[in-house]
């Protein structure tokens, strides 16, 4: 296993979901500063790892559980403190699909087979994308509770129920 310096920043992306929780419970604002450096290493490590040529299968494994950790915490967070049903069967769809391919990922990695249908989907990436501004402006409307902010943040977050929707079917259903 090659432990690269994409690697490492994804380690410290996993390292700050407990602070971002913890954050949540202090002060918002911190937290959210969290959750957004987060989102952007998330980019930051993959430019890394293609720039530097030091892409590794472990790498490819570890990137979308951190994504995962860090975009559930903030899922939590949000259904916590805003009690809303279609928020929640929306979270629910997102988790429920991250979970089942996240699943799959880590049996194939452990079988040391990695089919090219669970590959990251450029329509997947775009979901994280829609997701990770959801849950920002999300969480910001829980400390400045604006009514744009919150109405922004849902629409996105419906947005990337859909896009996770849609995605998961061509996971499930690859394309001929």
């Amino acid at each position: 296993m090659n432990f690269t310096v994409a690697t490492a920043i994804t380690c410290v992306r996993i390292v700050l979901v407990p602070v971002f929780l913890y954050m949540t419970t202090i002060d918002m604002r911190y937290a959210i500063a969290i959750f957004i450096a987060a989102s952007l290493s998330d980019w930051f490590d993959g430019f890394i790892a293609r720039k530097m040529s030091c892409q590794t299968d472990f790498g490819a494994l570890l990137d979308p559980l951190a994504d995962k950790a860090m975009s559930w915490s903030a899922l939590l967070v949000i259904n916590y403190s805003i009690h809303h049903t279609s928020l929640l069967l929306a979270s629910i769809c997102i988790v429920a699909r991250d979970a089942y391919l996240s699943a799959q990922r880590i049996y194939h990695y452990l079988k040391k087979t990695y089919p090219e249908q669970l590959s990251v989907s450029k329509m997947a990436k775009i979901k994280t994308a829609l997701l990770f501004i959801s849950q920002v402006l999300l969480t910001f409307y829980l400390y400045a509770q604006n009514d744009l902010v919150y109405l922004v943040g849902l629409v996105l977050l419906y947005a990337s129920c859909l896009l996770t929707l849609i995605s998961f079917r061509s996971y499930l259903i690859p394309s001929k």
